[in-house]
Formats: C-alpha cells, sequence, structure tokens
C-alpha cells in the first residue's frame, strides 16, 4: 500500500485538575474538589485527520468554537446545571483563533462533507463539542457501548452531555470477538486490516482506540486510557475511570503496543509532550 499521511490537530485546550491525567484513580481531586483555580492545569484536546486510500478519516472533533466565541479566553461548556457537580468534572475548554476544528479543515482545503468518517473514540465533552461544525461528514460513528453507555441516566446526568451529540446522526458499530485489543474485541472498519477500531474499556465503558496499520508497521490513537506517554510509562490510570481493573488492563495494552518494534507512534488525546504536525506511515 501507498504510504499514508496523518495530521495530530490541537483543537482547543481542556482545564483539569492536575490529579486527573496521571491521578491514578484519585476521583475526589480529579473531580476539582479542594483544588483552586490557579493548581488547574491546561492540555491540549487533540484530533487527528488520517488521509487513507479508502477515505478521509477525522478522530474526534475537539471543541466547538462556541466554546470561545472571541477566540479570546473561554467560558464553561454548561454542563447540565440541574447536578452542579457536572461542573467539576474537567469539562471546561477554550479555543484559540483559527484552531476549531472546521477552521483547522477549512485552512486545508477540506470541507466537512469531503470527510468520509468521523470516529468518536468515546462521547466525553472535548471529544464530541464540535460535532455540529462538522455535521455534513459521511459519516459519524461511535461503538454501540460507548452510546449505550453515555445514555444511562446515571451517565447523562453525572459525566456526559448528551445535548452534544443528539442532533448528530450518528451511527454505531458493535466490536466483533477478534481476540485483538486488551479485551478482544475490535471492528475492522475497511474489512483490509489497514484500520482497526479497538475496544478499550475503562477510563469509559465504550471507549475505542484506533489502529493505523500499513505493512507491517503501525501507528496507535489511544484516546484518553492513559493522558501521554507518562501513562503508559509508569502505569498510571487517569484520575476518573468507569472501571479501574478494565483501565489497568488497556492502558497495559497501550504500553505493550507502543513498545512494540513495529509501532511507529502512539498518542493520547490529551498529551501535554504532543504538538501538531503531520506524519506518513
Amino acid at each position: 500500500m501507498c504510504r499514508i499521511k496523518f495530521s495530530i490537530l490541537h483543537c482547543g485546550n481542556t482545564l483539569m485538575s492536575p490529579s486527573m491525567p496521571f491521578g491514578n484513580g484519585d476521583y475526589l481531586f480529579a473531580n476539582g474538589f479542594a483544588v483552586s483555580e490557579n493548581r488547574k492545569v491546561w492540555l491540549p484536546a487533540s484530533t487527528y485527520l488520517i488521509e487513507h486510500p479508502k477515505g478521509r478519516i477525522l478522530i474526534d472533533t475537539g471543541w466547538s468554537r462556541k466554546v470561545s466565541p472571541t477566540a479570546e479566553g473561554m467560558r464553561r461548556q454548561g454542563i447540565n446545571r440541574v447536578i452542579p457537580i457536572n461542573s467539576l468534572i474537567s469539562f471546561e475548554g477554550r479555543v484559540d483563533s483559527r484552531k476549531s476544528v472546521d477552521e483547522q479543515l477549512s485552512a486545508q482545503g477540506i470541507r466537512p462533507s469531503d470527510i468520509d468518517y468521523v470516529i468518536l473514540t468515546h462521547l466525553g465533552p472535548d471529544r464530541v463539542s464540535g460535532l455540529e461544525s462538522v455535521a455534513d461528514a459521511r459519516r459519524i460513528m461511535v461503538s454501540d457501548t460507548e452510546f449505550k453507555a453515555a445514555n444511562r441516566f446515571g451517565s447523562r446526568l453525572l459525566r456526559y452531555q448528551p445535548s452534544l451529540w443528539n442532533d448528530a446522526h450518528l451511527t454505531t458499530f458493535s466490536f466483533d470477538k477478534t481476540g485483538r485489543g486488551p479485551v478482544g474485541n475490535s471492528f475492522d472498519l475497511f474489512g483490509d486490516g489497514t484500520l482497526q477500531l479497538v475496544h478499550l474499556p475503562g477510563f469509559t465503558r465504550g471507549m475505542t482506540a484506533v489502529v493505523l496499520k500499513n505493512n507491517d508497521k503501525f501507528v496507535l490513537f489511544y484516546s484518553d486510557a492513559g493522558f501521554g506517554k507518562q501513562a503508559w510509562r509508569k502505569m498510571l490510570l487517569p484520575g476518573i475511570c468507569a472501571d479501574r481493573k478494565l483501565a489497568y488492563r488497556s492502558l497495559m495494552w497501550v504500553r505493550q503496543m507502543s513498545l512494540s518494534p513495529n509501532c511507529v507512534a502512539s498518542f493520547a488525546n490529551h498529551d501535554p509532550e504532543e504538538v501538531p504536525r503531520t506524519m506518513v506511515i
């Protein structure tokens, strides 16, 4: 196969407690309790654009321009105010000038209708906030496991913001029992092994990793299984996990994949070490 190009885009930043990225299940402080604003940290909200011979794929959407309407500072995303705790789960963002996903795509001459697939690794706000700006993509996909988990009553109240995806034309897919990934479930998008969607539970119930493969080399996009290379190097879980045991199992798989001699690179959605760039595999 010819070489495949992909780009790392930072579509805004997310403000969170320092215990969130590498808190290893420290739920209380990861939520922001007893953490002053000046101790919180801004981490990038990354998305990825893949130019594949069988289609153009966007992984996640980052924050919407609505988060920073004037591109000067930010405002709270407006999590369900009926339960005030929602505003304490690190769902606060900002988007600098010309950095929303649609603005960055436009700068490359790409219209939302030119996107063949939008793959949502999970339904957290900084993954789906920009959905409306790429609503004309040909297909927007999320795992049925994640969709069901995110739409449970308790989840809708405490962790997710369904208004960000309720108007989107989401297509759900089911993982197959393939033996790939930490729990043996994956979905082959093109049926040729070049783009695998791998079930990566723990941070959320239905989170998806993306494995882009060309010949014997691959790139791993592991979403929020870890918040950066430090996570799998030191086996530090995120501060919030839906299931800590599964989160540890998923992070161990990320570590093994990242250390593989065939791994060109592996990327977390919030890695402070990563910078926007374009690569080929």
